[in-house]
């Protein structure tokens, strides 16, 4: 085990998503080299984060495109121009 508190939950996030200052990432580092428990949490943190990127974006309905919104793009044009166009 090594000395000096253990890193957060947060502070490891930050590691993975290299947010931290130079000095504080040192120390970190430093601590996961001598703690074998934070070493697995921050590992078991970047396993997530790499399998969240692999996920795939659930699909969402694009309301710009969808039907309804077509219906109402050309009942709208159809009021704003003159009959003929």
């Amino acid at each position: 085990m090594s000395a000096g508190p253990h890193p957060t939950e947060d502070r490891l996030i930050d590691l993975a998503g290299q947010l931290l200052s130079p000095p504080v990432e040192d120390d970190t580092l430093r601590h996961l080299e001598s703690c074998g428990p934070c070493e697995e949490r921050f590992r078991s943190i970047c396993r997530d984060a790499e399998l969240a990127v692999d996920l795939p974006r659930p699909r969402t309905r694009d309301h710009l495109t969808s039907p309804e919104f077509t219906r109402l793009k050309r009942r709208s044009l159809d009021l704003l121009l003159p009959s003929g166009n």
